[in-house]
């Protein structure tokens, strides 16, 4: 089965992991920088494996809101060390171009 991390701050965002019963076993510890950001370390064979995981604000977040995602995952990403091998997963709620609507259903 599959262990769920997930962190809620407010109904708006939040992130989370599931893992493998193996993943759960190689899991070192994770941390919340907010409700849109997660950082978990596993026990790899090359060395410690990090993975920042996001849940991007959208477009109708306001602009300090954006800047303070950014910054923080900045902050997230600039802590590891630079022996860590660090994955960078995301849902960055981007939209190409003007006619998206057009792709629903393909």
């Amino acid at each position: 089965m599959f262990e769920r991390l997930q962190i809620h701050c407010s109904s708006r965002s939040g992130v989370g992991l599931f893992l493998s019963k193996n993943a759960q076993k190689a899991l070192l510890g994770y941390s919340t920088v907010c409700d849109r950001i997660i950082v978990a370390k596993f026990k790899s064979i090359i060395g410690c494996l990090v993975i920042i995981h996001v849940y991007a604000p959208t477009t109708n977040a306001s602009q300090q809101e954006v800047e303070l995602f950014y910054s923080l995952l900045q902050a997230a990403f600039s802590e590891q060390k630079h022996s860590s091998c660090v994955v960078l997963m995301d849902d960055f709620n981007a939209k190409v171009g003007s006619d998206w609507e057009m792709l629903v259903g393909l």
